[in-house]
């Protein structure tokens, strides 16, 4: 009797113990170190996207600090993800929305930034209170829809974030 409570209480132990262990595992799973910033948009044509970043207000962005991602043209919604380096936690960004000069129409449908754990979801209301738009995107009709235009044989379509410190710190608390 006493040998089968001892491997009783040793067997619910164990449980536990492993219960707790898959829990956790779960949560770290959940957890990341990076922020993702992933973009809902419509994109006739295909291209390449990238998202600069910086921790500081003041410095420019620099081609070491980006993050490209190959766009498929479609005439339907697409997530275009971007894995920001671990521990990155930028203060703005810089949003180039296209590289092989196409004069076309983009949509933003929705931004959403997250830590894995949380996420900020930037509707098509509040996209033009958080990305401000250069002189090579002109807001055409529909909400959240630009023309990207080349100018004096320059082209160079890309939104400007305002500071997001305090958005980005709050994903990963």
């Amino acid at each position: 009797m006493r040998k089968v409570l001892v491997v009783f209480i040793l067997l619910t132990l164990f449980c536990c113990e492993e219960k707790n262990k898959s829990s956790s595992i779960d949560k770290a799973k959940v957890k990341q170190g990076f922020l993702t910033v992933i973009v809902k948009a419509t994109v006739l044509e295909d291209d390449i996207f990238n998202m600069f970043f910086s921790e500081h207000i003041f410095s420019q962005y620099r081609s070491d600090n980006q993050v490209s991602v190959g766009v498929k043209g479609s005439k339907k919604i697409q997530e275009l993800v971007f894995n920001l380096p671990e521990e990155i936690y930028p203060v703005k960004l810089r949003f180039d929305v296209g590289s092989k000069k196409h004069n076309s129409v983009i949509k933003i449908d929705e931004v959403v930034f997250s830590s894995g754990n949380n996420k900020k979801i930037i509707n098509s209301n509040e996209f033009n209170l958080i990305f401000k738009p250069n002189k090579h995107l002109v807001k055409t009709d529909g909400i959240n829809t630009y023309k990207r235009q080349t100018i004096n044989n320059f082209y160079d379509p890309f939104f400007i974030t305002v500071n997001i410190s305090d958005m980005v710190t709050n994903l990963f608390k």
